[in-house]
């Protein structure tokens, strides 16, 4: 793993996310996002510009989890005892900006917006599958035993928290077999020649959730 000084905003943080496959991004990649299509975030990777592209992410790919961030941090901190640090890292092209890592990279966490429905999930032990790649691509790139994912308001009343893990195997809903394959990199995008909107398109099976997204 390498991790990466940069700064949100600036230049190179723009060309960094353009250049690498973060893991906010690996929802989508496998067609799990709400927001973004497969096709749409190859598109902006092969046509856009560092500081187009990184907009464009922020606006239509990230959670707004990251505006709680800090207080969800500390209140994770007394849980598990541990203090944690955000850190931009990279494995190769594969990249994850993780919301906070422990010093011996032991534990990583990842928080997003308090949810209702989502929270009941997290709650009863499940990860929701659009979150899950980007928890798996933390794992994996991080290098962490454990990866504590947590929807919350920002306040101790409206928190759920979930550990998961990566496996020798890749199992548990965090497969990382699929990482060993050729990467699909952003030459594989194909203009549409249609203009008809993609919406009712196929989508995957929600078991491929367990995929990881091939880049």
């Amino acid at each position: 793993m390498e991790i990466h000084d940069l700064i949100q905003g600036e230049s190179a943080w723009d060309q960094f996310r353009l250049d690498h496959f973060g893991a906010s991004e690996a929802a989508a990649m496998l067609g799990l996002s709400r927001n973004v299509t497969r096709n749409e975030l190859l598109r902006m990777k092969k046509t856009g510009i560092a500081k187009v592209f990184s907009d464009w992410v922020q606006e239509h790919v990230l959670d707004h989890g990251h505006s709680i961030e800090e207080k969800v941090r500390e209140i994770t901190e007394g849980i598990i005892g541990e203090d944690l640090y955000p850190v931009t890292c990279s494995l190769g092209k594969i990249s994850a900006s993780c919301d906070g890592l422990t010093s011996g990279d032991r534990i990583a966490f990842e928080c997003k917006q308090w949810n209702a429905g989502y929270g009941a999930l997290v709650l009863a032990g499940t990860v929701p599958e659009e979150h899950a790649p980007q928890c798996q691509q933390v794992l994996m790139v991080t290098g962490a035993e454990k990866l504590i994912f947590v929807m919350s308001d920002g306040t101790p009343e409206k928190l759920a928290t979930f550990g998961c893990c990566l496996t020798r195997n890749g199992s548990s809903g965090s497969a990382r077999a699929g990482r060993s394959s050729k990467p699909i990199l952003p030459t594989t995008y194909r203009p549409s020649r249609s203009r008809k909107s993609s919406a009712g398109r196929p989508r995957p099976c929600p078991r491929c959730a367990s995929r990881s997204p091939a880049w």
